[in-house]
């Protein structure tokens, strides 16, 4: 599968170096939330440094099954919510939510679709740019042949070396976690030991798209251009600044008499002329200047907000 890999981490796998994770993956997700009241430890560190290292980060939240009713999946929607708003919003993230056991705690796929459903009217995204990690396995085992999801994205994980990707509740997925174990050591997240001093790495995820075709189906919008001009037609307007800066100069330099031994009283409307046109030259470049400094302005707060642009990282 061709594409782009990223990784999945929570507290179990914290960053320990950001740069080099920048370096090595543009897309990210982390586990933001799970239930009616978990946030993950490492949540808010985690957007914080991903949104200032540019990456295209997700969010997810792990469903649980509390009381086993719809009104529980839409409090833990809303609880997810909270969670992202806290912490700089949602509306620049992309949001997965996490189906599968935990400690005999088994949601259903109707308090998946009512979650989703619910998460939909609450940011107005359509349901198609979720992504919902859908192992085939939970499903065989426990989705009673729903087919309601799919209309999201599938996330499937299959760890074997040669992965099942072929269709399962309703359609084929597209996103594929291939392993659970995956070296990150020298890429900024170390490997942990567990309680029986085994070390472990991350999970990491292929998807079949280019980073930008990615961006567009999970809902987030293309990076803006806060630039005046693009790059060439910038180049050119300055050496037209430039050429014309010095052409004037040479011309009230010549008028004014200053290559003269003689100033010419005849030529006084001309040099005034040309003194004003210096002036309003230097006032057009000064403005040209304050635009691009108020530019650059815009771009460092949106730096400091987490938003991307067209002066991120590309």
């Amino acid at each position: 599968m061709a594409g782009f890999e990223y990784p999945d981490i929570s507290h179990y796998r914290p960053v320990a170096n950001w740069e080099a994770v920048s370096r090595a993956w543009r897309v990210i997700i982390c586990k933001a939330s799970q239930g009616t009241n978990h946030k993950d430890s490492f949540w808010p560190e985690f957007v914080r440094e991903a949104r200032r290292h540019k990456m295209i980060t997700g969010a997810y939240h792990f469903l649980n099954k509390e009381d086993g009713s719809i009104a529980a999946a839409k409090q833990q929607a809303q609880f997810f919510i909270d969670v992202l708003n806290r912490t700089g919003g949602w509306k620049d993230l992309w949001l997965m939510l996490d189906i599968e056991d935990y400690n005999n705690d088994r949601p259903s796929m109707a308090q998946a679709n009512a979650f989703l459903d619910e998460l939909s009217r609450q940011t107005g995204r359509p349901r198609s740019t979720f992504v919902s990690y859908l192992p085939r396995w939970w499903w065989k085992a426990h989705g009673g042949g729903s087919t309601v999801l799919k209309d999201t994205i599938y996330c499937n994980s299959d760890y074997s070396a040669a992965p099942t990707m072929g269709a399962y509740a309703g359609k084929k997925p597209e996103i594929l976690q291939y392993t659970s174990e995956y070296d990150a050591h020298t890429k900024g997240i170390p490997l942990v030991r567990d309680e029986h001093g085994r070390k472990h790495g991350i999970d990491m995820n292929r998807a079949p798209w280019t980073v930008e075709e990615f961006r567009k189906r999970v809902g987030l919008a293309p990076e803006e251009d806060l630039s005046i001009v693009d790059e060439k037609t910038q180049r050119y307007l300055d050496d037209q600044f430039k050429s014309i800066g010095k052409r004037v100069d040479r011309a009230v330099i010549r008028v004014g008499g200053k290559e003269n031994s003689v100033y010419s009283a005849a030529a006084a409307d001309e040099f005034k002329n040309l003194v004003m046109a210096k002036e309003a030259l230097a006032e057009a470049k000064a403005a040209k200047e304050a635009a691009q400094k108020a530019a650059d302005g815009v771009a460092q707060i949106m730096d400091h907000l987490g938003i991307k642009h067209s002066r991120s990282r590309g």
